[in-house]
């Protein structure tokens, strides 16, 4: 589905985003397992090494009871202005929110599938992800994307990286390439369709 730009800067307008801003995302459940910990933790220092940037980090996602994340990580993502949570996303939507992106980052834990850093990289977006069985197979090491260690100084390393608009143009080129390759539906379809028949 075609976005408008006119859909991406009532977006930026609702969250008060300007060109200037670089901002990383999230998308996923706001559990421990999906490394909502790290990640807090990695923002606050690439807030504060970089006090020149504007620097924004948006996450897409509610909070669980299971898998809960601690008080105190909630704290410093709600005490740190420049970190916009968007709340649930029907997902026929969803698209547009990874325009808003200049980075995404899953600092997972575990996972089946990484289905956000895959939906990421198709709408142009560079991946973050962790080399993890079900995340590490959803990016181009150096490519599409770059791996992060389960901690905060691994995600700050990471993000700083791409603070190159040139990597990001050149990542998020290859990123598209890379998921029209390699997990297109019909493609997908097929796969899924022969394996079935081979048992």
């Amino acid at each position: 589905k075609h976005v408008s730009s006119e859909e991406i800067l009532s977006l930026k307008q609702k969250f008060g985003l300007t060109e200037e801003d670089f901002v990383i995302g999230f998308c996923g459940r706001l559990v421990k397992d999906k490394g909502v910990a790290e990640l807090a933790e990695g923002f606050k220092l690439i807030c504060e090494r970089n006090p020149d940037k504007r620097i924004k980090l948006l996450i897409i996602g509610v909070p669980e009871r299971r898998d809960a994340v601690s008080h105190d990580v909630f704290e410093i993502l709600n005490n740190n202005p420049n970190v916009i949570f968007t709340g649930r996303i029907p997902y026929q939507d969803i698209q547009k929110y990874y325009l808003l992106m200049n980075v995404f980052i899953l600092p997972s834990h575990r996972d089946g599938l990484g289905l956000a850093p895959l939906e990421a990289q198709a709408m142009g977006v560079p991946a973050l992800v962790t080399q993890i069985t079900g995340c590490k197979e959803t990016i181009l090491e150096n490519v599409t994307g770059n791996y992060v260690d389960l901690t905060g100084e691994s995600v700050c390393a990471q993000v700083e990286k791409y603070f190159d608009d040139e990597r990001v143009k050149a990542f998020g080129q290859n990123a598209r390439v890379f998921v029209e390759k390699n997990f297109e539906h019909e493609k997908f379809k097929g796969l899924m369709l022969d394996f079935i028949n081979s048992l």
